[in-house]
């Protein structure tokens, strides 16, 4: 019988962009070009449209002006994002787009529209979600998720993304998920960099502030198959203007210091100082991100680290500085840096969290017992003993043969009961489409 191995007592995965890209998550240097492509098949809003225009109309004055004497990547959105910030600094700017005081705000409503559009995901409840052999990339999230998901709060999610890929899977597999588990059950997912759906008004009463706000999910116009996902809250109730989210690029330090932005990043700290295993995805560790390598240095003090894996896609560069990171002699003998992609690393990874190929790719997150009973009654009784069994399965998934037991549970492989599955109603279908948030404001438990 195989058995998966015993999984660490506490790990910490770290993402980049890199690990939204097989979503369709830009990269940094891809903003520019996406907006572009956009705005022509016209997938924005009109209230997009004018943060769109200022966005490309700032990126295009930088373009023409050129820097002659100093070198700057303006194609990293990021630095497009900095650069922005000097409009409310200094007082006779030299380029005309940083009169606009508001262009920060806007920049910031630029990168939320490009990364919500970029999105490719199925919707809640397509039926993709009860497979695990697409081949469209989905199910390295799926086996990632369901890892996460079986390891009950040991393992903690660190991201430097601003999108809502990990909660938007977690919702459509049912995992329930918090921005700081003092704030709420589910997995932990910590937004160094803040999130699309952190949203505050810089006008109002509650200026400062920050609160969660719902996503969404709408068919996309020119891909009937799959969803965007994007805030549903564009407009203060109170004073009608325009909700600005917390995105804060690695090149400044002057809103690190948000109270939300504070807490995260302690509880980052404390998540990787218990860590006994560290997996990093997609995050190239560039050097404008000083806080976050000096997170890495603080975190990892505690010296409990056994093992990391780092996989940087193809970027030697990448490589070089994370193997740079660490002292020859923990490098040499615990440090594995792999230049894959995401697809092509998910099953190491899922491995070195503790838990073999097999186990992730057969898991399927299922309601709880009690949500059964509101289905078909005779349908329920046909399907009763393998749904028992299937349960048991993932309550005690170290007694069983995964596979044996699930086909045998079907009666036949897992995509043949696909079928079955829907027609019990099963199946986990959200009543709303809005994501779960964790109350009114950021931080709130109740």
């Amino acid at each position: 019988m195989n058995r998966p191995i015993v999984p660490p007592e506490h790990s910490v995965i770290l993402l980049g962009a890199g690990a939204s890209s097989p979503a369709g998550g830009p990269l940094m240097r891809e903003f520019i070009d996406r907006a572009r492509g956009y705005e022509k098949q016209g997938l924005f809003t009109p209230l997009e449209l004018g943060d769109i225009q200022a966005a490309l109309r700032f990126y295009d004055c930088l373009r023409r002006g050129g820097f002659s004497i100093t070198e700057e990547d303006i194609d990293n959105v990021e630095n497009l994002l900095s650069l922005s910030e000097l409009s409310r600094l200094i007082e006779h700017p030299p380029l005309e787009p940083l009169f606009d005081r508001q262009l920060p705000d806007r920049l910031r409503r630029f990168i939320d529209a490009v990364i919500a559009k970029s999105m490719r995901m199925p919707e809640p409840s397509s039926p993709r979600w009860l497979e695990w052999h697409d081949r469209t990339g989905l199910e390295v999230y799926m086996w990632l998720i369901a890892a996460l998901a079986y390891a009950e709060g040991r393992i903690t999610v660190i991201t430097v993304n601003y999108d809502c890929l990990v909660e938007y899977i977690c919702y459509c597999m049912g995992l329930p998920y918090t921005y700081n588990r003092a704030w709420g059950d589910g997995l932990e997912l910590l937004k160094l960099h803040g999130s699309i759906n952190w949203v505050q008004c810089s006008k109002c009463e509650d200026k400062g502030s920050l609160r969660v706000s719902p996503i969404e999910h709408h068919q996309h116009k020119l891909y009937p198959k799959v969803c965007y996902i994007e805030r549903s809250e564009t407009i203060c109730t109170k004073c009608e203007a325009e909700l600005t989210p917390l995105i804060v690029p690695p090149t400044w330090q002057k809103e690190m210091d948000h109270e939300v932005l504070r807490k995260t990043w302690s509880r980052a700290a404390g998540a990787l100082l218990d860590a006994e295993v560290l997996v990093v995805v997609g995050y190239s560790l560039p050097i404008a991100d000083s806080h976050v390598r000096e997170l890495l240095h603080v975190g990892l003090s505690s010296a409990n680290l056994q093992r990391s894996l780092i996989v940087v896609a193809s970027d030697e560069e990448s490589a070089q500085r994370w193997s740079d990171l660490f002292r020859p002699s923990y490098r040499q003998r615990r440090v594995e840096i792999y230049r894959q992609t995401f697809q092509d690393s998910i099953r190491r990874i899922v491995e070195v969290l503790g838990f073999d190929d097999r186990l992730a790719g057969s898991f399927r997150c299922f309601p709880p017992i009690e949500k059964w009973m509101r289905n078909d009654r005779e349908m329920l009784e046909r399907l009763r003993e393998p749904m028992l069994k299937l349960h048991a399965m993932i309550q005690d998934p170290v007694s069983v043969n995964w596979r044996g037991a699930e086909e045998e549970a079907r009666g036949g492989p897992p995509w043949a009961y696909t079928n079955v599955w829907i027609e019990a109603g099963l199946h986990w279908v959200p009543p709303l489409p809005n994501l779960p948030v964790h109350g009114h404001k950021l931080g709130s438990s109740e």
